[in-house]
């Protein structure tokens, strides 16, 4: 009887790529895309916003504190008044407003995305969420003419097509990572939210750093879990409480560093990267629960976490509407430590990054039900 040969040639072998990594690098793309297209508005608001007299003062109060930082204030606003396009007598809570706007009826499409995603598919679900929020977007200068309620409108809907990526990615995630790489390709695919706000190299090197911070700290943390020295609980805590607990610290020194830019950009950046730890943190816990149900986890959690959207832009709008002194700021950013400081302490407390006992429980009720149904 003839043998065939069916051995692999060398060469094909070595051009092999396992497709978990092109799913991680296809999703990296994918999360900058929709980043980016949440954090456009950002950018665009300073060049949309008339600077009126009553705007000036605002500056002038930051200016007269920090004239190293403010200092060039003043040609900005002329700059901004010759440049090309419609200005908008916008206040501070009127911008808070729309900005908060995204998120008016995100945590709607982000907490059911994930059913949706185990229901008809999490690619279908991810790529429908970067279309409805690319076109929407295009619409954006159109709707701002109209005026604010229906820039409003237009935003909110854009939060609505972008709820349903972050637990369909998160779905994939799941379905592709194994156990020992869990922490690696979930930072690889969430490091581009990071990438996704470079809107320039100086402004956007924080944002690569929490990238790094992300990328970096996940390959020690597959390492800890594979080597079995740690559970894989206490992989999560440690990271995530370096997350949380290193970026509060850095925002208080934030707040203590005076007028000191070059001091400011440092604390901020690393602050930044060590927030990128939570990428092997809290990031994946929901992955390691149930990796079947990840994205309705994560749809949950984040849903929650989304009001937050809400808040903090009008939050910011009322501390600083009496200008943008460092008083006002510090305000902002003492809240900030604290969230950062209680988060970190009620994952520590009460998270868990194991297999949970109703994930246990309906694995074994499947296998049961299968090994009837072949009996």
């Amino acid at each position: 009887m003839q043998v065939l040969d069916v051995t692999v040639p060398e060469k094909a072998q070595r051009c092999y790529i396992p497709k978990r990594f092109i799913v991680a690098f296809l999703g990296f793309f994918g999360l900058v895309n929709v980043y980016a297209l949440r954090a456009n508005l950002s950018v665009a608001m300073v060049a949309m916003v008339n600077n009126t007299e009553g705007n000036t003062k605002v500056f002038n109060s930051s200016r007269d504190e920090c004239p190293d930082i403010m200092g060039s204030s003043n040609d900005s606003i002329m700059d901004q008044s010759n440049s090309l396009g419609e200005k908008y007598n916008w206040d501070a809570k009127t911008q808070g407003m729309i900005m908060s706007s995204f998120f008016y009826a995100y945590f709607i499409t982000v907490l059911t995305g994930g059913y949706f995603a185990k229901r008809f598919g999490a690619k279908l679900m991810f790529g429908s969420g970067i279309g409805v929020t690319s076109i929407l977007t295009l619409l954006t200068p159109v709707a701002v003419r109209w005026g604010i309620i229906p820039f409003i409108i237009v935003r909110a809907l854009e939060g609505v097509g972008e709820g349903l990526t972050y637990p369909a990615i998160n779905t994939m995630v799941s379905q592709w990572a194994p156990k020992l790489e869990r922490s690696r390709i979930s930072s690889a695919v969430f490091s581009g939210t990071s990438i996704g706000t470079v809107s320039g190299l100086l402004t956007g090197l924080p944002n690569i750093l929490e990238a790094l911070g992300g990328m970096m700290s996940s390959y020690v943390a597959d390492k800890l879990i594979s080597s079995k020295t740690l559970s894989v609980t206490t992989v999560r805590k440690i990271f995530q409480s370096i997350a949380m607990v290193g970026s509060g610290i850095c925002v208080l020194a934030i707040t203590v560093s005076g007028c000191q830019a070059s001091v400011i950009i440092i604390l901020y950046s690393l602050l930044l990267y060590v927030n990128g730890f939570k990428c092997s943190g809290y990031n994946v816990t929901h992955v390691d629960m149930y990796p079947p149900l990840a994205g309705v986890l994560y749809g949950l959690t984040n849903s929650i976490s989304s009001l937050t959207g809400i808040i903090v832009p009008n939050m910011t709008g009322a501390f600083t509407v009496t200008g943008n002194t460092r008083s006002n700021w510090n305000k902002v950013f003492y809240v900030t430590a604290g969230v950062y400081f209680i988060s970190a302490i009620l994952y520590d407390i009460f998270a868990s990054a194991e297999l949970q006992p109703w994930g246990s429980e309906k694995k074994e009720k499947k296998q049961s039900n299968t090994s009837e149904t072949k009996s």
